[in-house]
Parts: structure tokens; C-alpha cells; sequence
């Protein structure tokens, strides 16, 4: 039933006295509730769905086709997210049976596309730089320093870009150290 509080113009799904501008509430007490379905009748049983899982507290959305549903994305009440699994075990966790992955483009040109890692004492990117001629770099961004670089035909650069060497180390006090077992 759709309610429409007059005085100050809630509107209530399911529910005569609305809390918020619109509020959804479900009868059903069980752990799989939609409370939100997109569909196209030109598509039938294909849509996709939003619920409160009643069980954890976690909001879900997911899809179905042809009746077999699945959960997509997992918001945990604790604030975790699920990518491909319904229990995160981190604030982002990805996961598929072909291997978790994450894309990063940028677009633009000469652009950075990379990942930032901090604690409380230092930041760290890794990514690829076009404005280094598309290298991968691990960029030390509290020292302002790359640290180092992978080439496009895969040279390394060490405290250095790669300079048409395999491996390439730069440095004041270089050492190097080669250790190997015997079977």
C-alpha cells in the first residue's frame, strides 16, 4: 500500500507512517526479502533486485534470470563491501572463480593509473605512468622519489629509469646481493 503523509509529505511503502521522504518496508521476515526490482517485460525473469538481508543486517544487490538468483554486491552493516561473495572479509574484497581482478584505467593522456597504499609514516603508489613513457613504477610519494621502473620492453630501472639495460641500479652505496642454495 503507498501512503502519503500529509504533513510533511513522507511517502510510506508498505508502512502508514513513514520515517524518512521515502520509506520502503517489507511484511516478510525472511533473510531474502527484495525490497527493490528493476525488470523489463520484454525480458521475463530477468531483473535485478535490492533487499536488507534480514539474517545479518546486510544490504544485497543482486540479479536473476530465469529464476536462478545470485547476490552481486554486498554492503556488510559493519561497513564492509563484497564484490562477487555476500561475506567480505576486508572493507573491499573481490571475488570470481576465474580469479579476483580489479581494472584501473585512466584515459587520459599521459596519465597516471595506479593504487595508493599509506600508514601513518608513508605513502606509496604503484601503477603505470604515461608521463614516464608508460612505465610501471613504485613511486615513493612521501620522498617524491621513484623507487623503481619497469619499462615498456621490460628493463628495469632501479633508483634510475631503465637506460637500455636489463636491470639498471643507481644509488650512492649500491650493494647487491645474489644468494643461492645447493640441492
Amino acid at each position: 500500500a503507498l501512503f502519503v503523509q500529509g504533513s510533511d509529505g513522507f511517502v510510506g511503502i508498505g508502512t502508514a507512517s513513514p520515517g524518512a521522504h521515502l520509506e520502503v518496508t517489507g511484511a516478510a521476515a525472511t533473510a531474502d526479502t527484495q525490497m527493490f526490482r528493476l525488470s523489463n517485460a520484454g525480458s521475463l525473469g530477468y531483473y535485478w533486485e535490492m533487499w536488507r538481508d534480514n539474517t545479518d543486517g546486510d544490504l544485497r544487490f543482486g540479479e536473476a534470470l530465469d529464476g536462478a538468483k545470485s547476490t552481486l554486491v554486498t554492503f556488510e552493516t559493519g561497513g564492509n563491501v563484497g564484490i562477487g561473495t555476500t561475506s567480505p572479509a576486508e572493507l573491499l574484497h573481490v571475488k570470481d572463480v576465474t580469479g579476483g581482478k580489479l581494472h584501473l584505467q585512466s584515459t587520459g593522456t599521459d596519465s597516471w593509473s595506479y593504487t595508493i597504499y599509506q600508514n601513518d609514516a608513508r605513502v606509496w603508489r604503484t601503477g603505470v605512468r604515461g608521463d614516464v613513457g608508460d612505465q610501471f613504477t613504485i613511486y615513493d610519494q612521501t620522498a617524491a622519489a621513484h623507487r623503481m621502473l619497469i619499462d615498456t620492453s621490460g628493463n628495469v630501472g632501479i633508483g634510475t629509469t631503465p637506460d637500455n639495460a636489463h636491470l639498471h641500479v643507481y644509488g650512492t652505496s649500491i650493494k647487491l646481493k645474489l644468494e643461492g642454495t645447493s640441492t
